[in-house]
């Protein structure tokens, strides 16, 4: 393992579709011009990961990650715009790294609580939690969740 890297673990979320993955934001020292994502299907045990660059340009928060069914893997982080971005796996390729708008200081947090059903979250430049949702179809936009200022990171669970 390279120091000073996260590792970010979707298998345990995804066992039952049988998705593995990992996602990696570079911060090795001395630190690089910029970070990247990188996230790959985990390989055979004992074998070394085929990491794979993902992301065009840098990301400025650590990735997260969640499954919405069998073969799907969504992947979220906050771009050096402040911006939050995603790309998807759809069992056999990557899709995308687009842009979701906003502006954010802090990283994403997601849930996914049904099949093709997704919730973002992020503490935004106004300290309030601000939330998309992937309705099956299309983003419903962000929206502030609630007016009081938040001081960490969001976190995200499904029920």
């Amino acid at each position: 393992m390279i120091p000073r890297q996260t590792f970010y673990d979707a298998g345990k979320a995804a066992a039952a579709q049988k998705i593995r993955a990992c996602a990696l934001r570079r911060t090795e020292n001395p630190l690089p011009s910029s970070s990247t994502c990188r996230i790959s299907p985990l390989p055979p045990a004992g074998s070394p990961p085929p990491w794979h660059q993902l992301a065009p340009n840098p990301i400025a928060s650590d990735p997260a990650a969640v499954s919405w069914g069998t073969n799907r893997i969504d992947v979220f982080a906050r771009g050096t715009d402040n911006k939050m971005y995603t790309l998807s796996w759809n069992g056999s390729q990557w899709f995308g790294w687009s842009s979701l708008g906003g502006q954010f200081t802090s990283g994403p947090a997601v849930a996914s609580w049904g099949s093709n059903r997704l919730d973002v979250f992020g503490r935004g430049t106004d300290s309030a939690l601000w939330t998309n949702s992937w309705t099956g179809a299309s983003w419903s936009g962000w929206y502030r969740v609630a007016p009081n200022p938040i001081a960490s990171d969001p976190a995200a669970v499904s029920w």
